[in-house]
């Protein structure tokens, strides 16, 4: 097996450049490329990415669409959640014993046609996004945090994006 060591100097040695500007080299191209793995802990972005699934990430660059997955800080550390509306757009909301819930996982037809419960579209601020976990149920998003600042993401999943499924849906998908 070839050395990596060139010669002995007084004792030390010395690298050989040629190994030490290979080495450096592959170091900066890894730290210089955009992409970055992101590794999807839990359940909530099921069956979308499952728990343990890996994807790769770009750097957020200041444009966003309905679909798109990004990553974000939070005061409870970084997530993963998809872009549900965007700026302009209306959260709906349906008035439940007296609060004001979510009602994202409903079509808007449906829920306008409803007598029983009041219903409002809540604007998404400028500068803001309102995010979704795929699985419903056990996703700590939006609902819970609130409109997520543009200057919050980090990074978003590169490519693929969910088909749509059915047509009439276009909840979570570009228009």
């Amino acid at each position: 097996m070839k050395t990596v060591y060139r010669h002995r100097v007084a004792g030390r040695f010395s690298l050989d450049p040629r190994r030490v500007l290979l080495a450096a080299g592959i170091v900066g191209a890894a730290t210089l490329q955009p992409y970055r793995p992101v590794l999807f802990v839990g359940t909530s972005m099921e069956p979308t990415y499952r728990n343990g699934s890996i994807a790769l990430a770009v750097p957020f660059r200041g444009r966003l669409r309905r679909g798109d997955i990004v990553v974000f800080r939070t005061p409870r550390g970084p997530m993963v959640k998809r872009v549900a509306y965007v700026a302009g757009e209306g959260v709906p909301q349906v008035k439940v014993c007296g609060e004001w819930i979510d009602a994202s996982p409903y079509r808007r037809e449906k829920l306008r046609d409803r007598k029983q419960a009041p219903f409002r579209e809540l604007p998404v601020p400028s500068q803001a996004v309102y995010v979704l976990g795929d699985n419903y149920v056990t996703s700590i998003d939006s609902r819970q945090l609130g409109f997520i600042r543009l200057d919050q993401i980090e990074r978003v999943v590169w490519k693929p994006r969910t088909p749509v499924q059915n047509a009439d849906d276009r909840r979570y998908f570009h228009s």
